[in-house]
């Protein structure tokens, strides 16, 4: 039976040391659950949830796996709390109307049915009262889900036939690895060619410097390039390693620090074969190699601090984005943290109008506790963000290897974002940072300002002491 030999094959990253194939059979036919696109079939639930079942939601829920598995209901859209609720147990129709009945099932599940909580309006009065008054009441609602969840994770426990029927899906195809590896060597080549472009280092010589006149250029290409080539050669090197498990847990397609070994890029193998399944392995390659340059940056930036000059100070970098925060500076608060929205000049409104751009609608797509959040504008973060994008224009030869990045392409962007149509991830993440800011500086000088900046390292002179970057951007 092949479903027998796949899982066989995948005990270890299962972590169900002690099944054996002679019982696959019987787990796997044991259970009653049949997933559909975002969880659990309502006409099954007569046969009933298991606690270990619905302990796998809460897990996956308060990871925000939801960003990228369907099978996981998002909390933040009705239909999405109704799938929550069908999932882990109560019968309610999935119509994508919060009424009633979906309120009673909300508050059965966070107060109980003592609670008496039966109407929309209660329910959400109740909400506020806890604290959860961000917004919308879909906002409300997905924050408490996800903070309940995350306290129910802590304590419950996934057994093991749970683990093999959930994790059934992700058994991955060669396909599948063959195309991270290439997407890993892309992303490597990706930097290579971008650190020996003459163009760049033109722009490190101004920046590091003052001009890139000959003995500045050969100071650059002498003292400063070799050290970058040498850290991105121990990374070819080193190549990534899965570690789907850890990065699910915080919700990460791919990180470079924590239990990450050193010069490696980790990566979330489950994450791209969601990809896989939905989109095809072009896509998913593409949307990989993003992540590898993503990740890459972080780990030359910590890897040089301290020992080579920065390419940019902390003072350029505020330059594009005021906001600009450093999470893991001493005197810094922490992650959790939330950014007040800055008013608009009236300089950029006049900026914004004259493009086209609908400053009050793009004001407003942003004015969420989702990036009021000050991981919007870490510093490092924003300057991977950069590079992915930089490298996804680059593929699509909107630029040329280190080229300008024109205001006509930044404004389509903008309004792909407002409109709600596809737009590349790295990019709403950076544009997020510069809106909450107040769209200062105004967009025609902003694109300037992000053209300034030639690539990765952000600290002061005197501040090699930084903490670790972050380790679970959601490319």
């Amino acid at each position: 039976m092949n479903l027998i030999r796949i899982l066989t094959e995948n005990m270890i990253r299962f972590r169900t040391k002690n099944i054996t194939s002679a019982n696959l059979k019987t787990i796997l036919d044991k259970s009653p659950i049949v997933i559909n696109e975002y969880g659990i079939k309502s006409s099954l639930l007569t046969e009933g949830v298991s606690e270990s079942m619905r302990c796998w939601y809460y897990t996956q829920v308060a990871n925000w796996t939801f960003e990228y598995d369907k099978r996981v209901p998002d909390p933040y859209n009705t239909k999405g709390v109704q799938d929550f609720l069908i999932a882990i147990g109560h019968n309610i129709k999935s119509d994508g109307s919060f009424g009633d009945e979906t309120a009673k099932a909300l508050a059965t599940w966070r107060y109980g049915a003592s609670a008496g909580i039966v109407t929309v309006d209660k329910l959400w009065s109740k909400i506020k009262s806890d604290g959860y008054n961000f917004g919308t009441m879909n906002e409300d609602v997905g924050e408490m889900i996800i903070d309940i969840c995350d306290d129910l994770a802590k304590s419950c426990v996934i057994d093991q036939q749970t683990s093999v029927k959930m994790d059934l899906a992700n058994s991955y195809p060669r396909e599948l690895r063959d195309q991270l590896d290439s997407s890993f060597i892309a992303g490597i080549k990706y930097w290579d060619d971008y650190l020996n472009n003459f163009n760049v280092q033109m722009k490190i010589s101004v920046n590091l410097y003052g001009s890139s006149n000959m003995p500045n250029m050969i100071k650059t290409q002498q003292d400063i390039i070799p050290w970058y080539m040498s850290v991105l050669n121990l990374i070819k090197k080193n190549r990534w390693v899965d570690r789907s498990a850890e990065a699910a847990e915080d919700g990460a397609a791919m990180y470079v620090a924590g239990d990450c070994p050193p010069l490696t890029v980790c990566v979330n193998m489950g994450y791209y074969l969601t990809i896989y399944k939905q989109s095809g392995i072009k896509i998913m390659g593409r949307k990989a190699k993003e992540s590898f340059v993503h990740e890459i940056q972080h780990i030359m930036w910590e890897k040089l601090k301290g020992i080579v000059k920065p390419i940019n100070s902390r003072a350029n970098i505020k330059l594009a984005f005021p906001l600009a925060y450093d999470s893991y500076a001493p005197s810094a608060t922490g992650v959790s943290k939330q950014l007040a929205q800055a008013q608009i000049s009236q300089s950029s409104k006049n900026d914004l109008t004259a493009n086209g751009i609908d400053y009050n609608k793009l004001q407003a797509y942003y004015n969420t506790i989702k990036w009021r959040k000050t991981y919007t504008c870490h510093e490092t973060e924003l300057l991977s963000r950069l590079a992915a994008y930089r490298q996804y224009l680059t593929d699509r030869n909107v630029i040329q290897m280190g080229g300008t990045i024109l205001l006509p392409t930044i404004i389509s962007d903008i309004k792909k974002i407002i409109n709600n149509d596809n737009v590349h991830w790295n990019f709403k993440m950076m544009i997020g940072c510069w809106v909450l800011g107040g769209m200062t500086p105004k967009l025609t000088d902003f694109v300037n300002k992000l053209n300034a900046l030639a690539k990765n390292s952000i600290q002061d002179k005197n501040n090699v002491n930084l903490k670790q970057p972050d380790q679970d951007e959601r490319t």
